[in-house]
Parts: C-alpha cells; structure tokens; sequence
C-alpha cells in the first residue's frame, strides 16, 4: 500500500511526547507500517480543516491506530498517531482478517 521508496519523517519532540502520552513513538508507529499492518489509507474525513491530509489506520495489537499525515514531495510526515474507538467500529471485519 506504500511505496518502499517512501521516506518519513516527524518532529522528534511530538514523537517523544506521544511515546509518554499514547505509549507508542513514530519510529513504533513506523515498525507497524514496514511490518504491513496498515489496514487503510484514505483522505482526512475534515479536508476543510486539514487540507491534503491523509490518514494511515494501522492494525496494533488487535486494535486499530489512526494516524494522520501529509506528503511532502517524496516524504510522508507523520503529525500525530492515536488508538481509535471509532475505526474499531467501522473496520472491525478487515482488523480480525490481519
């Protein structure tokens, strides 16, 4: 679903923040992706608000993380990553699939 020649980046602060906060950083966030646990891709439901926005809904530990994120030419920043009540809801077939 994403492209190995993709690179990523983020901002280590945010990262270090959701590591204390949500329990996992972007490079475990990263390990999720490369490791094909990406359940979905789509455009941000609020494209108003987040213009370009996508979100990545990653497949960890039986529950699904949405994390949002935009292309910067060749690169993928990864802004922010959270578990999401909402996706478990909406794609609970395709999560008990992976």
């Amino acid at each position: 679903m994403i492209p190995e020649s993709l690179e990523f980046e983020w901002d280590e602060n945010k990262s270090k923040k959701l590591k204390e906060k949500r329990g996992k950083s972007f490079e475990d966030i990263l390990h999720y992706i490369q490791r094909g646990n990406v359940v979905s891709i789509q455009k941000r439901f609020n494209q108003k608000r987040y213009p370009g926005q996508l979100i990545i809904v990653l497949n960890i530990d039986g529950y699904p993380w949405v994390v949002p994120c935009e292309l910067r030419g060749n690169k993928l920043r990864l802004i922010t990553a959270y578990p999401s009540r909402k996706f478990k809801n909406l794609l609970k077939g395709k999560l008990d699939e992976k």
